[in-house]
């Protein structure tokens, strides 16, 4: 059965209005990482030694956590927004352009080219401005 939650062990290094930078704790094995649907976006190996930006609750937030273990989660439902942000969306823009441009009787080849542009302009957009396909990590615990 796929796990609903994933999380990991992080040491605090910055806190900054309600979001604190973390760094993975442990070294993530790469075969931990082979069937999550996140390992794309998140890549936890490759963040080992940069950090992950987090939110954390009002409740545990204070500025003496700085260097405190921690634990942090994001939900596996976050995949779903990135199939949609990052498949679907530009999906449905390159046919709504390539259906436009056929109505418009315009060349096959521009109608082509058109709608590859406006479906990359869209994945950029999405990708750059909404977020893209990275996980929303949030802090749940904080180690003693």
């Amino acid at each position: 059965m796929e796990k609903s939650i994933i999380n990991h062990t992080a040491r605090v290094v910055a806190i900054n209005r309600g979001i604190v930078k973390v760094r993975l704790e442990q070294p993530v094995n790469p075969a931990e990482c082979a069937g999550c649907a996140l390992s794309s976006s998140c890549n936890p190996v490759r963040m080992h030694g940069g950090t992950i930006e987090a939110d954390i609750p009002e409740g545990l937030l204070s500025e003496d956590i700085i260097g405190r273990r921690v634990e942090i989660e994001t939900p596996c439902a976050a995949r779903v927004k990135a199939t949609v942000q990052m498949l679907v969306m530009p999906l449905v823009v390159f046919l709504a352009v390539a259906i436009i441009m056929h109505l418009l009787h315009v060349e096959d080849g521009l109608s082509a080219l058109a709608a590859i542009l406006a479906a990359s302009l869209c994945y950029a957009i999405v990708n750059r401005w909404l977020g893209g396909n990275r996980p929303e990590w949030k802090v749940v615990k904080i180690c003693k």
